[in-house]
């Protein structure tokens, strides 16, 4: 975490599901060095929040990936709220996926939220 965002609340279970996600389905005991990473940090007047595994991706079509999808869901669905509507900040969409191919290994999934110091 950026020593600039420790103050910045987060709203409840915002990041919880998908830390559980890559727990549950990375597969990461097939993988050398496995990890889960939460970055928190400040991006352009926002918070920033990352969680990345070095795991085997999501694969479409299996049950990992459509558990995922409902957790994006929910999340997305709370940052509509959050952000009253507008699809993006700063011409960046406020929830992003990626998953191999798109990225060398695992699954990264980032999202941004209010700089708030209370909610």
């Amino acid at each position: 975490m950026d020593k600039d965002a420790e103050q910045a609340l987060i709203p409840p279970m915002m990041i919880q599901p998908f830390v559980e996600n890559a727990i549950k389905h990375a597969e990461l005991k097939k993988v050398e060095n496995p990890y889960i990473k939460v970055l928190i940090q400040l991006e352009n007047d926002l918070l920033s929040i990352s969680v990345r595994d070095n795991g085997l991706g999501i694969k479409t079509g299996e049950s990992g990936f459509e558990k995922l999808s409902h957790s994006m869901s929910v999340i997305k669905s709370r940052l509509d709220l959050i952000f009253q509507g507008k699809a993006d900040v700063s011409n960046k969409p406020v929830f992003a996926v990626k998953t191999v191919p798109e990225i060398e290994s695992g699954t990264l999934v980032k999202f941004y939220l209010p700089l708030n110091y209370n909610y």
